[in-house]
């Protein structure tokens, strides 16, 4: 993952849905996160109130969250500082904006360049550390300190420290609770920081609310993650054992297990055997108490982290893995794969194999091709299938019919089931494959 992540904070309220992450976060070794305030200051507020008001939204998050551990060390004023966005590993705010990446109707930016190097991967999806974060703020409007929005003496400013708030959040990793254009009845979404706009005159988003600090946790509070144990394999046939390895950052008090096939578990690291033949998404929840943060609780889930087949099959309906029809000129024939494909990722290799007179004459790796033989003549036509649960195959004999312009149609003999040795390796070498 590369490049930059550049989020904006629009003028406008509108509704919206659901918090979401950015997919970055900061390494623990970076932190107390150290940062500057370039000195392109604001005109309508002074060097102390403008440093008062960024300081203010870093400890919103320090002491609104302290399950989150998070911390950082201002540097105080960056002298002729002019570049805006510049990812030069240190983090800056400022009101310059040379490139006018801003435009209208936006409050403020940040902007976070991820380094390439993987954090870990939450819930499916994975996390990039990030080096550099800049927060640009727009020049074009009028700022007010807090104390001056609090005491009502304000007409058109906007509240430095509850903009600065909102984009320290995306500096942390978060994405918006809402985003412009959604329905967003639900108040913790509404009213939390991370909504995606405010209005002038208020310091009203200032207080990190429960969807905020649920966000946050999630990523620098505490946690467990879980995976499969080293020895075990999560693809397999019917009667996979699974055995999962759990590890934390702090001390557990209960564990519970959901393995997606209506089995459960309350053990710290249990094995489990699935029966059934599917996808299955594992969740893990865990709850504990902390000296700073109280009773606290995580979930984690792995999409469609555990796979089970069952060795190829006809699909529902159907006798054979295949049959063919004689459906264009000459000697082209079109061949019609039956496998049964109801569970995503058991199908992993097909191939078909042509025979004439005992002899390979063609190898296709195809799900359904059509093939031209070569003259009249019976051939035998073998379907390999394989995937984690196993390796099948089928033949038909076909009687290739020259039938000119394609009119006839030649019906498809019995099934001959059972594996034709061609493939006998193909299991192993597919496991290779996913493990890979």
């Amino acid at each position: 993952m590369g490049g930059s992540l550049l989020l904006l904070m629009g003028l406008f309220v509108q509704p919206a849905n659901a918090w979401e992450h950015l997919g970055t976060v900061w390494d623990d070794a970076d932190f107390p996160l150290q940062w500057y305030i370039a000195d392109q200051y604001e005109d309508s507020m002074n060097e102390t109130d403008q440093v008062e008001a960024l300081q203010n939204a870093w400890d919103n998050w320090n002491d609104g969250a302290p399950c989150a551990r998070l911390s950082d060390e201002t540097l105080g004023i960056r002298e002729d500082y002019y570049q805006g966005f510049n990812a030069d590993g240190t983090n800056t705010f400022t009101f310059d904006d040379p490139d006018e990446d801003l435009g209208t109707g936006v409050l403020a930016a940040t902007l976070c360049h991820p380094n390439g190097e993987y954090a870990f991967t939450l819930n499916g999806d994975s996390y990039y550390y990030i080096y550099d974060c800049d927060i640009v703020y727009n020049v074009d409007l009028d700022w007010g300190s807090t104390h001056d929005i609090d005491d009502g003496s304000c007409s058109s400013e906007y509240s430095l420290e509850a903009v600065s708030t909102h984009e320290i959040g995306h500096l942390w990793g978060l994405a918006h609770s809402c985003e412009e254009g959604e329905s967003c009845t639900d108040p913790d979404l509404r009213y939390a920081t991370m909504y995606w706009s405010t209005g002038p005159c208020t310091n009203f988003q200032t207080a990190v609310n429960e969807d905020d600090v649920e966000s946050i946790n999630s990523l620098y509070g505490p946690y467990c993650s879980f995976e499969a144990s080293e020895d075990s394999e999560r693809y397999g046939g019917e009667g996979l054992e699974v055995c999962f390895d759990l590890t934390c950052n702090e001390d557990v008090e209960t564990v519970s297990w959901d393995f997606g096939d209506g089995n459960s578990s309350s053990e710290t690291d249990p094995c489990h055997t699935y029966e059934e033949k599917g996808q299955f998404t594992v969740n893990m929840t865990i709850s504990g108490e902390g000296e700073d943060c109280g009773q606290w609780d995580y979930t984690q889930y792995e999409r469609a982290y555990v796979l089970v087949c069952g060795a190829p099959e006809p699909g529902i309906e159907f006798e054979s893995l295949f049959t063919y029809e004689h459906t264009e000129s000459g000697l082209v024939y079109q061949m019609v794969n039956q496998t049964d494909t109801s569970v995503y990722g058991c199908i992993d290799q097909v191939q078909w194999d042509v025979f004439k007179n005992g002899t390979l004459d063609q190898s296709i790796s195809a799900w359904s091709p059509k093939i031209e033989f070569d003259a009249e003549a019976s051939y035998k036509v073998v379907l390999n299938v394989a995937g984690p649960g196993g390796v099948s195959a089928a033949e038909l004999t076909i009687d290739a019919v020259d039938m000119g312009d394609g009119s006839g149609f030649c019906a498809t003999a019995p099934l001959t089931a059972g594996l034709f040795g061609i493939l006998s390796g193909l299991g192993a070498a597919v496991r290779r494959r996913r493990d890979s």
